[in-house]
């Protein structure tokens, strides 16, 4: 039954495989967060100019957070079980598929997601809704400034349980002041960079990464539950040696960057004040103790340069539409795919497909594909849970 429910050279083993995976990781997360990249004027340039024209959209939740500014999410989650699905239910839950079980009333079955935080006050809350009626909610909201959280199960009872988080942390026998977790809060901002720094940082080191980028562009038109659209792919075979090739500009970047330098020196000066280490801990200049570091590892590298072969690790695929907009990632390993995601769009219906499997024989293919449609800033789109290709619930 088709089940389903969407880096050998010594010293490259010993450092360069670990930074180079971590600068891949990075380049696939920032493009996965939302970089809407315009294309520069000269290839020259966008090698040389901090001034990359990305707007990453998670700028402005990152800016949210330091202005201590509030923010929400409103999720519902529906499930509508296949017939298939039910049979598994059936099979490992009640011992047989044949079992005369009624499941249909999980149908009717919707799961609401609340969260809102607001600096010192955070709320959360999980809504059981039985035919379009709710049935149960889970209310809890902590304020830290007020050492104090409060539970209200709805449905349930009317009553609203206040609970003392110095009394609570206590009883769990947990070495922890509330103080202190002001502290550490107040700590994390004083650290965090300002938005326009950290944009120009990562503008600064994806250019670098993109300068050792070997890759190839074509266009592709890809269907999704019947949607269609040609999105441009730019095709990376990410080999050993292109690894070098993207990781070296980084670091020597790195070794002089003024303004790394400065978020090196914040974080230790900040950490310091807060008592979390002593002078004595860092045992002299952390940045040019970081640069010393960086300077033997470049030394390593370009001494070995020449062993470095081309064993392809895997191929990365990036799908960008019209606008140069993210629409996609693949990332695949001897011709078996291991992630993909790519949204498509035609007129005002989208189709989406996010899935993963295990490189290793008779893996399943699990994730989600979604259907359709977008009006402004809304969208509203139903999920299939799928493993090899079949859903089993959405």
């Amino acid at each position: 039954m088709n089940l389903g429910v969407k880096m050998s050279i010594n010293f490259l083993k010993k450092l360069g495989l670990k930074l180079a995976a971590v600068t891949i990781v990075i380049a696939l997360v920032l493009s996965l967060v939302g970089c809407d990249s315009k294309k520069s004027d000269t290839a020259e340039e966008s090698k040389t100019s901090d001034e990359f024209n990305s707007d990453y959209s998670f700028l402005s939740v990152y800016n949210s957070f330091l202005n201590h500014e509030p923010t929400a999410t409103d999720t519902t989650l529906s499930v509508e079980l296949s017939d298939d699905a039910i049979d598994l239910i059936q099979q490992y839950v009640f011992g047989s598929s044949d079992a005369d079980i009624d499941l249909d009333w999980i149908n009717s079955t919707k799961i609401n997601f609340y969260t809102n935080q607001d600096d010192d006050r955070s709320e959360a809350s999980v809504g059981l809704i039985l035919d379009d009626e709710e049935f149960a909610n889970a209310y809890v909201m902590t304020d830290i400034e007020e050492g104090m959280a409060y539970i209200k199960l709805d449905g349930l009872t009317d009553e609203v349980l206040g609970i003392d988080l110095a009394e609570m942390y206590s009883e769990m026998d947990i070495d922890v002041e509330l103080e202190q977790i002001q502290q550490m809060k107040d700590m994390v901002y004083d650290i965090l960079p300002q938005p326009d720094v950290l944009e120009l940082l990562l503008n600064r080191y994806i250019q670098a990464i993109i300068g050792g980028i070997e890759s190839e562009t074509y266009s592709e038109t890809v269907e999704i539950e019947g949607i269609k659209q040609e999105l441009s792919v730019t095709k990376i075979p990410v080999s050993r040696k292109q690894l070098v090739n993207m990781f070296l500009p980084v670091l020597k970047i790195a070794k002089d960057d003024d303004d790394l330098k400065e978020i090196v020196e914040n974080t230790v000066d900040t950490l310091i004040e807060y008592g979390i280490i002593t002078e004595d801990d860092i045992g002299g200049d952390a940045y040019e103790m970081l640069r010393e570091e960086l300077e033997t590892a470049i030394q390593e590298i370009e001494e070995n340069a020449n062993d470095i072969d081309d064993y392809e690790l895997c191929t990365i695929k990036l799908y960008t539409d019209d606008d140069d907009n993210v629409s996609g990632l693949e990332v695949s390993s001897d011709g078996s795919v291991a992630f993909r995601w790519v949204d498509v769009q035609e007129g005002d219906e989208v189709a989406s497909e996010i899935s993963a499997r295990a490189l290793t024989p008779n893996s399943s293919f699990t994730g989600l594909r979604g259907l359709g449609t977008v009006n402004g800033d809304t969208l509203d789109i139903t999920y299939e849970v799928i493993v090899t290709g079949t859903a089993l619930c959405e």
